[in-house]
Parts: structure tokens; C-alpha cells; sequence
């Protein structure tokens, strides 16, 4: 009766060590899974920064190439005033 008791105990225990065996080969899984996850959203957000990066600069260039712009026509326009001003008061004058 001895040895039926130990039989069924190791039985019991070599079952209970494949579930175990079983839900740690689960959870690895899952692990690798949530791993890979993971890294393609930090491959998604890379690009995504990337790409914020690479708009913001191309505007900041735009605004810039546009100011340099607007400011070369603002000083040519106050130089053709100041010549017209110019040629008038010498007009005016003879």
C-alpha cells in the first residue's frame, strides 16, 4: 500500500511538473511575442519621428528662404520709392 501511495504522489507530481512545463512554454511565448511587438513599435515611432524631423526642417527652410524673399522685395520697393521720391523732387525743382 506503501509503494501504491508513492507511485500515485510521483504521478501526481510528474503531472503537475508538465502543466507547469506547459504554462512556462505558454508564457514564453507570449514573452517573445510581446518582445517582437514591441519592437516594431519602436520601429513605427522612429519613423514617425523621423519623418516629424525631416517636415519640420524643410519648413523652417521654406519660412526662411520666404523671409529672406520678403525682405529682398520690402527693400527694393523702398529703394524704387526712395528713387521716384528722388527723381521728383530733382523734377520739381528745374
Amino acid at each position: 500500500m506503501f509503494d501504491k501511495m508513492i507511485s500515485q504522489s510521483q504521478q501526481f507530481w510528474s503531472g503537475w511538473g508538465e502543466i507547469w512545463q506547459e504554462q512556462l512554454q505558454g508564457l514564453q511565448s507570449v514573452n517573445e511575442e510581446a518582445l517582437r511587438f514591441q519592437r516594431q513599435q519602436a520601429e513605427r515611432a522612429t519613423a514617425v519621428l523621423d519623418e516629424a524631423t525631416t517636415l519640420s526642417r524643410t519648413s523652417m527652410e521654406q519660412a526662411m528662404a520666404l523671409g529672406e524673399q520678403w525682405r529682398a522685395a520690402s527693400l527694393d520697393a523702398w529703394r524704387r520709392g526712395a528713387e521716384m521720391m528722388t527723381s521728383k523732387a530733382a523734377a520739381a525743382e528745374s
